[in-house]
């Protein structure tokens, strides 16, 4: 018997079970054989596909039922959320009788469905509600990171964020809530996030996003990524794509010389700076305090700590 006999209804480039594979005329002995590989249990592919995770989570749906949706970080790499790196799959059943125990898989029970919709032919939860169902997965700076990126990429409004995490029954809910309330607008990157997070709870006061220097007739010269308006200062947030982009570092060093132009200090933060939350933190009190910030705490507090190694 071929290893790959051609079924119409059968595609084993795409995930499959093993009773679908039967079906097709296979036997366990080919699904053990070189042409096939596992994702599940009960759930192969053929070998010479590289399975991503649009397959894992193909897969997990396979195994999962008609009434399950992908949820959690799975839904989330499907909309491209910045997330961590999880090595299994996350789905939610209605009911504790739908639940499948397989290793590499979570199965959540949930039997609030709304905001599941469809997304690259599968069912999974809206953007809206992975916000909530990360909440019981992340950590409170990692979660508003994700708030930042749905807002910045249109992915959902902030008052559909808090229509859910208000009214929700789901488990992140309160969670939810609190990160939201740290979740700004305009936020170009999840390094910037990091950065006004560790401000935030290192007790310096919260920069302003999106900072726009204008001459003295009104017109905009340039847009910064945060800093305080008050004292005329700036902290531009640099991650290694300004280094190893030779344009967008002539970029930089322009725009810096143009705002200084107009009595405007800018500070620049780089990643490897999160490496020494405490250092940043304490570079940043003197730099407002040399630009003369009222109301300045004496010595940066140890909220960021949980959050920031």
């Amino acid at each position: 018997m071929s290893a790959c006999p051609e079924f119409a209804a059968f595609d084993p480039r795409e995930p499959f079970t093993r009773s679908e594979a039967v079906a097709a005329g296979l036997t366990d002995n080919d699904l053990r054989s070189r042409h096939y590989q596992r994702i599940f249990r009960g759930v192969h592919i053929a070998s010479t596909v590289r399975v991503r995770d649009e397959h894992r989570c193909r897969a997990a749906l396979k195994l999962a039922g008609p009434r399950a949706h992908l949820s959690h970080t799975s839904a989330a790499r499907l909309f491209e959320l910045p997330v961590p790196r999880s090595s299994g799959e996350h789905i939610t059943v209605p009911t504790a009788a739908e639940r499948r125990r397989t290793r590499g898989l979570t199965c959540h029970v949930s039997p609030h469905d709304a905001l599941v919709i469809e997304h690259r032919g599968m069912r999974v939860s809206s953007p809206t509600r992975i916000f909530c169902e990360l909440a019981t997965l992340l950590d409170l700076v990692e979660l508003v990171i994700v708030g930042d990126h749905l807002l910045k990429h249109g992915l959902s409004g902030r008052q559909e964020l808090e229509a859910v995490v208000t009214h929700s029954r789901l488990p992140g809910a309160s969670r939810a809530a609190l990160a939201l309330s740290h979740v700004r607008d305009g936020v170009d990157s999840p390094l910037e996030t990091q950065f006004r997070m560790l401000l935030v709870l290192g007790g310096l006061p919260e920069p302003d996003i999106g900072i726009e220097v204008r001459d003295e007739r009104g017109v905009l010269i340039r847009k910064h990524d945060m800093g305080y308006p008050d004292v005329k200062g700036i902290i531009e947030v640099n991650g290694r794509f300004h280094v190893d982009n030779r344009v967008n570092w002539e970029s930089d060093i322009r725009r810096q010389e143009e705002s200084g132009n107009e009595g405007w200090h800018t500070m620049t933060l780089v990643s490897r700076d999160l490496r020494d939350p405490a250092q940043t933190l304490r570079r940043v009190l003197r730099f407002l305090h040399r630009l003369g910030m009222r109301g300045l705490p004496a010595r940066p507090g140890d909220d960021w700590r949980p959050y920031f190694r």
